[in-house]
């Protein structure tokens, strides 16, 4: 006999059943049903929402680990060059016995006199143990960990005096005051910038000395990927999220969701299915100047409540919409809608400005593809230059 099988396919679950068919294909008994339940592969959550993937812990696990590979592998690396430069000892005794000198005089020292070979690289090889912080220059101001890094970097600049942080350090040690960033003056942070001026600082009093030539110290600070050497300040470039195929024009890629074009297509989309009930629940559409007005609040602002959209008034001065209606959208934890808050950032920003709305969607959508895209700040500030005739200090400041 002809039967059917009818699936149900959750996210954690998977209910079946089969029914008998009579000859003219209907359903005649239902045979048998069940469901199957499996794990959904996140952590429990007691809030009741739902939890973290379970190759979270994982992936941090993964990431510590090769993190502590690639900060071993650099620390040998920089030691068997500045043994092959006569900074280092070559019998390892040797090295070792150095670990008695006080590295943070060491690098004080070295921005006032001379110092010996072993003692320049005892200084060099600890700036290389903490190199500061560094973040990202594409996610930059989003990431939350960076929002509170910042300011706090800021704080320790301002502390520095116009010292260096080997000398600022130092001073500390010798007055007694802790010298670890955690718990310093309330965990104050040095970043990279910092780490790279004590070593021009320390490379520009000491360049005369132990037959070091300009391209020793180039390759001691930045590397040299010829010779397999990444150097004191090397950090490889994160790999890029690949953006998936569209969906209707399977050739070309995705655009990025802060791409003017795609916030745009977001709100003309939330807008489109936009509709609010009447005091007897009636549905309705909105009406064009309803359509419009809402659009212009979402292009000139990040957000609009539901509640704001509600004291929205036409130009005669009465209500847009009818006094406590509720709009579809209005549901679950949702407030209100995302509005155009790219430009609204760049209407705000000192580098743009009114510059803005001057540019067509085609400039403002190349000029964030740019920002997005760009591999080399030196490259990127050459090509803004040329294509928005931008100054140069204004180019500059868009690619940090």
């Amino acid at each position: 006999m002809a039967w059917r099988l009818a699936l149900d396919m959750g996210t954690n679950s998977l209910g079946w059943a089969a029914f008998d068919l009579s000859e003219s294909g209907e359903v005649a008994a239902l045979k048998d049903a069940g469901a199957r339940i499996f794990p959904d592969g996140r952590e429990p959550s007691a809030s009741g929402r739902v939890g973290e993937s379970l190759a979270v812990e994982r992936r941090l696990a993964r990431g510590a680990r090769r993190n502590r590979d690639r900060r071993i592998h650099r620390k040998k690396q920089l030691m068997d060059r500045l043994v092959a430069l006569g900074l280092m000892p070559e019998e390892i005794a040797d090295r070792k016995a150095l670990e008695t000198l006080n590295p943070y005089e060491l690098r004080a020292a070295g921005i006032e006199r001379t110092l010996t070979a072993p003692e320049l690289g005892r200084a060099l090889f600890h700036i290389n143990q903490r190199r500061g912080f560094l973040s990202n220059r594409k996610s930059d101001g989003d990431d939350e960990e960076t929002g509170k890094i910042k300011p706090k970097i800021s704080e320790l600049r301002a502390a520095l005096k116009g010292q260096t942080l080997g000398q600022w350090l130092y001073h500390r040690q010798r007055s007694g005051v802790s010298i670890r960033f955690k718990g310093l003056d309330g965990d104050l942070y040095a970043d990279r910038a910092m780490y790279l001026q004590e070593f021009d600082a320390i490379r520009e009093r000491q360049k005369d000395h132990h037959g070091l030539s300009h391209d020793d110290w180039d390759d001691l600070r930045n590397g040299n990927k010829g010779q397999g050497f990444d150097g004191i300040f090397f950090q490889r470039k994160l790999k890029p999220v690949e953006r998936g195929p569209c969906e209707f024009f399977t050739e070309e890629y995705r655009a990025h969701k802060d791409l003017p074009i795609s916030q745009q297509f977001r709100i003309l989309q939330e807008v489109a299915n936009l509709q609010y009930y009447g005091d007897k629940q009636q549905k309705f559409d909105l009406d064009e100047d309803q359509r419009v007005r809402i659009l212009q609040c979402l292009d000139n602002q990040k957000t609009l409540s539901f509640g704001a959209m509600r004291k929205l008034k036409n130009p005669d001065g009465g209500f847009l919409f009818p006094r406590g209606c509720l709009f579809n959208l209005e549901t679950g934890p949702r407030d209100k809608l995302n509005g155009n808050a790219i430009s609204v950032d760049m209407r705000k920003s000192e580098l743009i400005g009114d510059r803005w709305d001057e540019m067509s969607l085609d400039d403002q959508n190349d000029l964030l593809e740019m920002l997005h895209d760009a591999e080399d700040d030196d490259r990127l500030i050459k090509d803004l230059m040329a294509r928005f005739k931008l100054p140069e200090n204004t180019a500059r400041a868009l690619s940090k």
